[in-house]
């Protein structure tokens, strides 16, 4: 099957590279701009043990997802300044 909604059976990812279950967090949260999904997700994330202190691991995770790595390392930092 092919088209902008398609799933790779394999990868898991739909056509425009953004992993199912960043995906389904975006579909959860509404319609928003990439950074207003973006500090969603890191949200969410934070409250992980395994990217609560790490956010090297977390930005690999994000850009993996689709996210830009400009506006990762934005929010990242940002988010660093806000705790």
């Amino acid at each position: 099957m092919t088209g902008d909604s398609a799933l790779n059976e394999g990868e898991g990812r739909f056509d425009g590279g953004i992993g199912r279950e960043a995906a389904n967090e975006v579909l959860e949260t509404g319609a928003g701009d990439e950074a207003d999904r973006l500090k969603v997700v890191i949200e969410k994330k934070k409250k992980l043990g395994r990217y609560k202190d790490d956010n090297e691991k977390l930005a690999k995770y994000l850009t993996s997802q689709g996210f830009s790595w400009q506006l990762v390392k934005e929010e990242l930092l940002m988010n660093r300044k806000d705790t």
